[in-house]
């Protein structure tokens, strides 16, 4: 998320396309922008927007629009983990700050919603794939093990003593 100055929509637009390579290392031609405003700030000599910014990879925004065109549905809308995660809080009236993993096989999805409101949102490259990994290398065992060991038992633990071998690989 950026900061912004507060300004009309269409200013607003124009400001996070000139500025769009700045926030993103990509060829933006091959992606779609989005974005939210998740904040109005103000400060003595000036008032902000802090912006959610999001880009899509068009070709896979694609893809999804295709399958629900195969399935004979309408998509109304592709949203971001995180802002869906948010949004889902607002609705479910949670309050205070929480926080949201969601662990892909080579990524985690890291996201912090205070209120309902999207707080912190990134995505580690670390995911299920190495904590199963651990598990196999240190209690030898195979693969369906090492998962069915990480949905049954307390291998991980805020205390860093508790299974030190595989707090030092996480």
């Amino acid at each position: 998320d950026v900061e912004l100055p507060a300004t009309n929509k269409k200013k607003l637009d124009a400001l996070i396309q000139v500025n769009a390579n700045e926030y993103f290392p990509v060829n933006l031609v091959d992606y779609n922008l989005s974005y939210s405003i998740i904040d109005h700030l103000v400060y003595e000599d000036s008032k902000k927007v802090q912006v959610f910014l999001v880009a899509a990879l068009k070709s896979l925004v694609e893809e999804y629009i295709f399958i629900g065109e195969m399935l004979g549905l309408a998509v109304v809308g592709i949203d971001y983990i995180s802002n869906s995660i948010a949004s889902f809080i607002k609705q479910q009236e949670i309050t205070g700050t929480n926080i949201f993993l969601q662990l892909g096989a080579t990524t985690t999805n890291v996201t912090i919603v205070r209120d309902g409101t999207l707080e912190f949102t990134r995505n580690v490259n670390y995911g299920m794939n190495a904590l199963v990994n651990s598990v196999v290398n240190h209690y030898e065992v195979d693969v369906k093990d090492a998962e069915k060991m990480l949905s049954e038992k307390l291998l991980f633990s805020k205390d860093m003593d508790a299974n030190p071998y595989l707090s030092d690989d996480i």
